[in-house]
């Protein structure tokens, strides 16, 4: 997410002012505890990062997010132009900046404006001196990296699914739409498969081999079909997604929750993104 490396919050629900969340966060993670509401508390972190009108239960003046990153030399080049010098830093502004290059900085940031406070602050930069932190603290410029920073975070899009989400059968929709709970994906899926204008090879070439590359070495399968089924009503179609393996065609109704559940995630990250407009780094 944007070179995001930490990010923590403190007086937030049960947060009590001491910095808690993620120490580390990788392109894959996994949360593990005995509550969902420390785990919930750090998804609402990123959902605040990410979305900066998001206004949760909880949320107070004395709120902060911590977040970290490792900023690009284009990000030092925007804030410490190599054709400015002087003032506070007092030499060449991109020299000075340019020793920041690929070292983890870290802000805070308030979600509710104060009057009279910077919404984001530096916090700390890897292996700075403290004669060069207090230099820091005082350089305006480091404000405006952190700005800028959360303006590229809130480009990102969150993509959710629900603890008591499915992958069923569903009536025949134009609809584009997959809500947490894994309503429409079904719908979805057919029509990156059924209808002309859409790149089936998606589902076909894409999504096969990554649901392949998951369940191995226990399954297999060959294709990925959307189908239709018998429907009560006669002028209602119903459709199905099929896998298909070595002893035939597999109902998605049928198969374990942890397949469903794997299709369904592939289904958000290959299908739903590209309808909302954002491209999935693999």
């Amino acid at each position: 997410m944007w070179q995001l490396k930490e990010a923590k919050i403190s007086s937030f629900r049960n947060m009590n002012h001491r910095m808690a969340g993620f120490d580390t966060i990788s392109n894959f993670n996994i949360l593990v505890g005995q509550n969902n509401i420390g785990k919930s508390t750090l998804l609402q972190t990123l959902d605040m990062l990410v979305n900066k009108e998001e206004r949760q239960v909880g949320l107070t003046n004395q709120t902060k997010i911590q977040f970290t990153f490792i900023p690009t030399e284009d990000d030092i080049r925007r804030v410490f132009p190599a054709n400015t010098s002087g003032g506070y830093i007092g030499g060449n502004f991109y020299e000075f900046g340019s020793q920041f290059i690929g070292k983890k900085i870290t802000f805070n940031y308030s979600p509710i404006k104060t009057v009279g406070e910077e919404q984001v602050s530096l916090v700390k930069i890897e292996d700075a001196s403290t004669d060069l932190m207090q230099k820091c603290q005082n350089v305006e410029q480091f404000v405006d990296l952190g700005v800028n920073y959360l303006s590229k975070l809130q480009h990102q899009k969150i993509i959710k699914l629900s603890a008591d989400r499915n992958l069923v059968p569903e009536l025949q929709s134009s609809n584009k739409i997959v809500k947490e709970d894994g309503q429409g994906a079904t719908n979805l899926l057919r029509q990156y498969l059924n209808v002309g204008s859409l790149p089936n090879e998606i589902v076909e070439l894409e999504m096969l081999d990554a649901l392949n590359l998951i369940m191995r070495p226990e399954n297999h399968f060959e294709r990925i079909m959307c189908q239709e089924i018998e429907s009560l009503e006669h002028d209602v179609t119903t459709w199905e997604i099929m896998l298909l393996n070595e002893n035939g065609k597999i109902p998605i109704s049928s198969s374990g929750s942890g397949l469903r559940t794997v299709l369904l995630v592939l289904i958000k990250l290959l299908l739903e993104v590209r309808e909302r407009g954002v491209r999935v780094n693999g």
